[in-house]
């Protein structure tokens, strides 16, 4: 009974240990994504949260910014360029898992 329990107590020590470790790898990344961006031109950091944290679309913030739905197109090309090219370390580490999971 108490080798049970002490290999249960294991279990719930290595499940929490999984857990953290994956919440302070999800950290580290948030905190990657918040950095590249805040490093990205003024105007192309306005863009990219609206089409991505607000939603919007091209044409909304087109009207909202006074651009052309082209330039809008044109900053979230180079937004998403740029956070490729600075996560590619971590979006290989997500390809190699989902494809695990799959």
């Amino acid at each position: 009974h108490q080798e049970n329990l002490k290999y249960l107590e294991m279990q719930f020590n290595y499940e929490a240990l999984e857990k953290l470790g994956n919440y302070i790898q999800f950290e580290e990344l948030r905190i990657k994504i918040d950095d590249t961006i805040s490093k990205l031109p003024p105007e192309i950091i306005e863009t990219f949260k609206l089409s991505r944290f607000e939603e919007m679309s091209y044409k909304e913030i087109a009207q909202r910014q006074g651009i052309s739905i082209k330039t809008v197109e044109s900053r979230i090309s180079k937004a998403l360029r740029i956070l490729r090219v600075e996560l590619k370390y971590y979006l290989s580490i997500i390809s190699v898992i989902s494809n695990f999971i799959s």
